[in-house]
């Protein structure tokens, strides 16, 4: 642990013990939420479980959350709200979510299950059926894709429409039968003429990766080729999720 999480980690357990609450709301604000995750480790239970109740924000929950031993995780789990604990996961990505579940006991895996929607349910029970370490486990299901008989004029459309879509920086091409056919960069889409197909536009010569390939093999690729993110496909070649760089950092 280097000397700023260590100073972090006395502070933060002095202002516990002082109960200086809107200092720590400060200082939780102020931290990523891997240092927070870190500063865990070394706190009792009723240390981090007031520290993680004043974590109002879902979404660095969540991040915390995920960043944590499983141990820590069940025993947080187990003191939330169902209302709580809802927020919190579905800030949480289907992937982080997958982890989570494998990690925990099967009582509280029901018990997340019970608190998502179900289509995020969904989402998490088909990662799980993956074995662990595989780009099937890891890979992100919520990806972007179009036909490859849209136009650009239509593509760009669906572009600024999915502007919260998880790292659309290259758009993948399918068919009409979900085959991944090629992919298109950004600046290809914008400097193309409007009435051309993405068909005419795209690298058919896509680097992807399968559901069963190991996650090692998978950052070597993505290091390899110095990409941000990378297709996966099943073994009939349908595109089914997204790596994405930060998840194998």
């Amino acid at each position: 642990m280097d000397h700023k999480i260590l100073i972090l980690q006395d502070t933060i357990k002095r202002l516990l013990r002082r109960k200086a609450i809107p200092n720590l709301t400060k200082i939780i604000n102020k931290t990523h939420p891997a240092d927070i995750a870190q500063i865990f480790g070394n706190l009792t239970e009723y240390e981090y479980k007031n520290l993680f109740n004043l974590i109002k924000s879902p979404e660095v929950a969540a991040d915390v959350l995920s960043e944590l031993d499983s141990s820590i995780v069940a025993n947080i789990v187990k003191s939330l709200e169902n209302e709580r604990l809802s927020e919190i996961l579905q800030a949480m990505s289907s992937d982080d979510l997958a982890d989570l579940l494998s990690s925990l006991p099967a009582d509280l895996s029901e018990r997340i299950l019970l608190a998502i929607k179900k289509e995020d349910s969904e989402d998490v029970e088909e990662l799980l059926q993956h074995p662990a370490d595989t780009a099937g486990r890891i890979m992100n299901p919520n990806f972007f894709a179009l036909r490859e008989d849209t136009t650009v004029q239509d593509a760009i459309s669906a572009v600024r429409k999915a502007a919260d879509a998880e790292m659309v920086f290259y758009l993948y091409v399918v068919d009409e039968r979900n085959h991944l056919v090629g992919v298109v960069s950004l600046r290809q889409l914008i400097i193309a003429p409007p009435y051309l197909t993405l068909k005419d536009i795209m690298i058919p010569d896509v680097i992807s990766v399968t559901t069963d390939m190991d996650q090692e093999e998978v950052a070597r690729i993505v290091e390899k080729y110095n990409i941000l993110a990378v297709p996966v496909v099943d073994d009939k070649n349908h595109l089914v999720g997204l790596e994405l760089l930060q998840l194998m950092m």
